[in-house]
């Protein structure tokens, strides 16, 4: 009996692993001085993390917006484009600069949106654990947003 049970957890791991879905996070925080020769703006932004746990899948990003009240703002970024792949295990992360949001400061973090090709529409929760200051992992330091 204990060698089936063995048996079906080997069958049973890689569809736990598959099924796996995205993780969308929102934390506010400024982008540091990456370079003296690169100027960019200081202002406070909100900075959503979308996260591929799965080992096995890929997931691809259509769309990004916050709930606003009664309308959507979608997420437009030119440094950050979509659709994005998501590798298994991998991360993509995009900013909007908190001025341009009208709803109110602690709602943004839960009312994030994320659509994957598979019509999945993803919510957000508030990332709490974050440094305020930071660099954007991915990204080549002369790209840095002006």
């Amino acid at each position: 009996m204990e060698w089936a049970l063995t048996l079906l957890g080997y069958l049973i791991k890689p569809f736990e692993r598959i099924r796996k879905r995205p993780i969308v996070l929102v934390h506010t925080a400024v982008f540091s001085n990456p370079s003296p020769n690169v100027s960019f703006s200081p202002s406070l932004k909100y900075f959503i993390k979308v996260i591929n746990p799965s080992e096995v899948k890929d997931y691809t990003i259509t769309h990004i917006w916050i709930e606003d009240m009664s309308k959507r703002f979608h997420i437009l970024n030119r440094e950050t484009h979509l659709p994005h792949k998501l590798k298994p295990s991998d991360i993509f992360e995009t900013w909007v600069d908190v001025s341009k949001i009208k709803d109110s400061k602690e709602n943004v973090f839960v009312n994030v949106r994320v659509k994957l090709t598979t019509g999945k529409v993803l919510k957000s929760k508030h990332n709490k654990d974050v440094p305020f200051e930071g660099m954007i992992g991915g990204i080549n330091v002369s790209d840095y947003p002006t």
